[in-house]
């Protein structure tokens, strides 16, 4: 039993079970109440330390704006002519970092494909790639086949069991 529950009485008739199920929703309801509670005393709260945040978020981008400048002025002294990224000084440490290329495809990316695979040549082919996976649902589909092959073994679903009382919800 986990830390904390109690182990339920079994219902002994239909009555009993049908108002099991009833108190289910009753108590989850509760629980949706409380928590409804909890984060409309949160919001205020929030607002408030995020108020008192911001003038210091202000004042910080703009100093961390100008430890950027400063260091951007003086990046090769403070590198050893670009020996070093990361520099480590008495109060803290500065490093730059570039980031990777990243490649944006602007337009209909089957046109884009189409016109790569119409330049004919070997670099343009090596943009694309064909990428071949397992296709799960035709393994279920052709089991007795699919059960033959090394590697591949299925797992039946397993059957879950969910309570879901009747009440009125709140749209």
């Amino acid at each position: 039993m986990a830390f904390g529950k109690k182990a339920a009485k079994l219902p002994t008739n239909d009555d009993e079970f049908h108002a099991a199920i009833k108190e289910v929703g009753h108590l989850r309801g509760q629980l949706a109440t409380l928590e409804a509670s909890m984060n409309n005393e949160l919001v205020p709260i929030k607002e408030r330390f995020e108020k008192g945040a911001q003038p210091i978020n202000n004042q910080l981008a703009v100093l961390e704006a100008a430890v950027e400048g400063y260091a951007g002025k003086h990046r090769k002294k403070l590198t050893e002519d670009g020996k070093k990224k990361t520099v480590k000084l008495p109060t803290g440490k500065i490093s730059w970092k570039a980031r990777a290329a990243s490649v944006k495809l602007v337009g209909d990316v089957a046109d884009i494909i189409a016109r790569i695979k119409g330049l004919r040549s070997v670099k343009a082919k090596a943009l694309l790639r064909t990428k071949v996976e397992i296709d799960k649902s035709a393994v279920i589909k052709g089991r007795e086949f699919a059960e033959t092959i090394e590697g591949i073994e299925i797992i039946e679903g397993e059957e879950t069991f969910k309570i879901e009382p009747f009440g009125s919800e709140l749209a």
